[in-house]
């Protein structure tokens, strides 16, 4: 009986590790896809101390972000400062 306990512990404590590794993988890859999604958007990563807010960021090809929002909102989609608000707050 004792034999089945410390294999039943055994497998308790195997699932628990299991766990724990899969939950870090995952919050390791929402880190990158966050990162991966600022840098898509030009913005610099805020682990670096933080980067141009979305108003103040250099224009890019001649549009501006306040421009880009504009037409994404219209479509029903994430702005560029949602989004760079939003990265902010994964980080903190």
């Amino acid at each position: 009986m004792a034999d089945r306990k410390a294999e039943l512990e055994a497998k308790r404590e195997r699932l628990r590790q299991m766990r724990e590794e899969k939950e870090r993988r995952k919050r390791e890859k929402e880190r990158l896809d966050a990162e991966n999604a600022a840098k898509s958007l030009g913005g610099a990563s805020h682990s670096s101390g933080g980067g141009p807010s979305a108003e103040t960021a250099p224009r890019s090809h001649g549009v501006d972000n306040s421009e880009i929002d504009r037409v994404l909102a219209d479509y029903g989609i994430a702005t560029v400062s949602k989004v760079r608000h939003v990265n902010f707050f994964l980080f903190l």
